[in-house]
């Protein structure tokens, strides 16, 4: 999970509307059904050695209903289902349903949020991958000036899979803990936001051959020149040290997956935009078995509330 499975290739169609809800004095609520439809390409579509691509459509209904109560106090509850049909022989489909609800406020100079999420997902062509998960996390963030603000986020998720067994018949429970430190800088325009973080996660199963600790480093820079158009670029690596039942040793696998991508908007009306992207991720281990390497490139059209 965490740092793979990062390349997805779209090409977004969205429609959103919003509705403002009848509210009382102490707040106001917004109702926003959405609807996605998106096409594109992945050049390996298990993501695993000598994989082949293949094109795919995609279908997401959304519905989301917002709360905005007095001062900087909000919450939300956010339900999401996507469906990708995977378009060559044999690739199969994907499915994923997930529902978070949050709520955050501002202390002082501090601005918290709480997010409990929990989902399905399932996969036509490896149930052995089908699993469920709840999770939750609090983050936090702090603007130290104009120019700079920090946030740490903290996630605990719990991920129990529909077949997949360990070697004494159970079926496999995982259970990560991550924390995401990340700051953000206005460069030496306002046009210019460079972001980095320093992702560290620990995953502990019941399958010891899924145990391990992880640490890694993103950024990117984000240009908003002046006109419609939005860019940017990205680039990430992490190292995922997988043990056995103890510490690592020189035996026990490690991946080092390096990413890196770009992306483009292109806002033809307050809601339409047109966008494009490409990513690229090469993930290197020391199991032969488990290199691979997966890109994708894709353009669409979005519509937006």
């Amino acid at each position: 999970m965490g740092f793979h499975g990062v390349c997805r290739s779209t090409v977004i169609f969205v429609f959103c509307l919003s509705w403002t809800l009848p509210s009382p004095a102490w707040g106001e609520w917004y109702l926003s059904p959405g609807l996605g439809a998106s096409g594109g390409y992945t050049s390996n579509r298990f993501e695993e050695a000598g994989g082949t691509g293949s094109s795919y459509s995609l279908i997401a209904p959304s519905l989301d209903l917002t709360w905005l109560g007095p001062e900087s106090a909000e919450g939300s509850i956010a339900l999401a289902y996507t469906r990708t049909d995977y378009l060559e022989s044999g690739a199969g489909s994907a499915e994923r349903m997930s529902v978070g609800v949050s709520g955050a406020n501002r202390f002082g100079g501090t601005f918290a949020s709480l997010t409990f999420f929990g989902g399905v997902f399932e996969d036509s062509e490896q149930p052995w991958d089908d699993f469920s998960w709840l999770g939750l996390s609090p983050t936090a963030s702090w603007e130290f000036s104009k120019t700079t603000s920090a946030q740490l986020g903290v996630s605990v998720t719990r991920r129990e899979y529909d077949s997949r067994q360990t070697s004494s018949g159970k079926d496999q429970v995982d259970t990560t803990a991550e924390a995401i430190p990340a700051i953000r800088w206005w460069g030496l325009t306002p046009a210019l936001k460079f972001w980095s973080d320093l992702p560290l996660a620990y995953n502990d199963s019941n399958a010891d051959q899924d145990d391990y600790w992880s640490a890694g480093a993103g950024v990117g820079v984000d240009i908003a020149p002046a006109g419609p158009v939005l860019f940017g670029l990205w680039a990430r690596w992490a190292r995922l040290d997988y043990r056995q039942g103890g510490a690592v040793t020189s035996e026990d696998r490690t991946d080092t997956p390096v990413s890196a991508g770009a992306w483009c908007t292109y806002r033809l009306a307050p809601w339409a935009e047109l966008t494009a992207s490409g990513t690229w991720l090469d993930n290197r281990s020391t199991v032969d078995s488990s290199d691979y390497t997966v890109w994708l490139a894709v353009a669409g059209i979005r519509f937006i509330h």
